[in-house]
């Protein structure tokens, strides 16, 4: 402290240490609450592009039960069914980060329980589509997910 001559009282010039520590701990403090809340929703933003990505087939997979030829699951870059141009996607991007396209389910003397699905075994989170009636009715109960549209479920 620096003493001022013309009204004789003490003038504070800056900070003290502990004041600064103080500061700085505080800080510290809401910074690590921000980075506890982002890495949730990191997982939420992978699991909703997963789910875009896995929804952007269910056109083509519509359109292939209505002509009733049954889906099939090659891999990756494989055609959806016979005499589809739309191939099954890839979910290895970074937004998709362990995310992997699975399997389909339907077999062609069951035109009744088609879907298809992505997996995060980190998370342990579906991203679920089913084609027909009997693919919804199997995730069951309340949680039902209708023909045609597609969920995330844990």
């Amino acid at each position: 402290m620096k003493k001022n001559k013309k009204t004789k009282t003490f003038v504070k010039k800056g900070f003290t240490l502990v004041e600064l520590m103080v500061a700085m701990g505080i800080i510290g403090i809401m910074a690590a609450v921000v980075l506890v809340s982002l890495s949730g929703q990191r997982d939420k933003a992978r699991a909703t592009a997963a789910l875009e990505v896995v929804r952007s087939v269910l056109p083509a997979a519509m359109d292939c039960n209505l002509r009733g030829v049954a889906l099939s699951w090659g891999g990756v870059g494989s055609v959806i069914c016979n005499g589809s141009s739309v191939t099954w996607p890839t979910l290895d991007t970074p937004s998709t980060q362990g995310w992997s396209m699975n399997s389909v389910y339907g077999p062609t003397n069951d035109m009744n329980n088609w879907y298809y699905y992505a997996y995060n075994s980190a998370t342990a989170t579906y991203a679920l589509c089913p084609v027909t009636y009997k693919g919804w009715r199997d995730w069951g109960g309340t949680n039902s997910v209708l023909p045609g549209s597609c969920v995330i479920r844990q």
